[in-house]
């Protein structure tokens, strides 16, 4: 699977692969989408109802969020509203860390062409990010002010404040919990009910496969699109308490179309809508109790688990992307604990502080 500077994401129809090895090493591996299949094969996609739905719900839904954040940023702006220089550095950060997928590319191709979509992607994230937080901040601010500390404190540059670490624990263990339920109902379901969906179909499953190179990219596309992704559920959430100007009804309306637009096709499964609801219940109360900060490390964190292959073969060669995930979830998890104590020792010696217990 090569890496495509002009496309992002993957499929979301059934793969079929193709793949050989010899003694245990891969020597070939291709994908196929359903349009590259030959024609004898019969195989036709119809997708149902809801699987419709939700293509169309959620093109729609973007649609109306970018054009409602850009209608709320310009008036922000001109109103003298909003943190301009925490929205250039994330916006900045997100293009950086986009960039980083150079390192994957293939120095065979056109050096110049690749170089040039990398930077419109990049381009891409810096405004579409600046954009989002520029309409979000003010109201935030006014609204949720919990919401944005720990947020403002980070990328002010007090990465080893307490409250960052804090909420960066919270969305590790947020995330992983998660991965976990979506995982387990999973799991149910094809107990219960098997099925001959295939296997998943995620973009950055597959390229993680193809060296440590690309596996790290991986990682840095994955965190890209989940911290995207997350942002664009709030601003959803923003832009329905600015229509509806309620916030309990700009819950329950985010929450429905969410239910639509993140079905897999068929609105009755039982272990998707299990699984939802406690997917949804920990968005809600770790937006609002831990913020933003801890809400954006949580879709990373859980997309991150979810987007490599996990093995019970820990030494196999496809192992890798599965080390390398868990690893970084571990290191991410250390750091927040470490900068939550501020400081304070994890077991005090209650002789030696002259404090013996009675």
């Amino acid at each position: 699977v090569g890496v495509d500077p002009f496309v992002e994401g993957g499929s979301p129809h059934a793969l079929r692969i193709e793949a050989s090895s010899l003694r245990g090493t891969p020597l070939s591996f291709e994908t196929l989408d359903p349009w590259e299949l030959p024609s004898a094969t019969g195989e036709t996609f119809e997708p149902s109802f809801w699987a419709r739905a939700a293509d169309w719900l959620g093109s729609a839904s973007f649609l109306v969020v970018v054009i409602g954040a850009a209608i709320v940023a310009v008036r922000n702006v001109r109103l003298g509203r909003g943190d301009h220089r925490t929205a250039l550095r994330f916006g900045l950060y997100l293009a950086g860390v986009r960039l980083a997928w150079l390192l994957a590319a293939d120095p065979r191709g056109n050096a110049i062409g690749t170089l040039t979509a990398h930077l419109a992607w990049s381009s891409y994230r810096l405004f579409l990010s600046y954009l989002f937080y520029m309409a979000l901040e003010p109201y935030a601010r006014r609204l949720w002010p919990e919401m944005l500390v720990s947020w403002v404190r980070a990328f002010g540059g007090r990465l080893r404040d307490a409250r960052v670490g804090r909420d960066v624990l919270i969305g590790v263990a947020t995330g992983s919990s998660m991965a976990v339920a979506k995982y387990l109902f999973a799991w149910i379901s094809s107990v219960v009910r098997p099925s001959n969906n295939g296997l998943d179909t995620l973009f950055w499953s597959w390229e993680s496969l193809r060296g440590v190179r690309s596996a790290i990219v991986a990682m840095f596309g994955i965190h890209v699109s989940a911290v995207l992704d997350g942002l664009n559920a709030v601003m959803l959430f923003l832009v329905l308490r600015v229509v509806l100007r309620n916030t309990v009804a700009a819950v329950v309306g985010t929450t429905v179309l969410a239910v639509v637009m993140f079905n897999p096709g068929a609105i009755s499964n039982w272990s998707y809508l299990a699984s939802f609801a406690i997917v949804a219940a920990l968005f809600w109360v770790v937006l609002f109790r831990a913020g933003l900060l801890a809400i954006l490390v949580a879709y990373s964190i859980d997309q991150i688990a979810r987007g490599v292959r996990v093995t019970a073969d820990l030494g196999a060669w496809h192992a890798l992307p599965m080390w390398l995930a868990f690893g970084s979830i571990l290191l991410v998890a250390a750091w927040g604990f470490r900068h939550a104590l501020a400081g304070r020792a994890l077991f005090r010696d209650e002789i030696r502080t002259g404090n013996p217990l009675a």
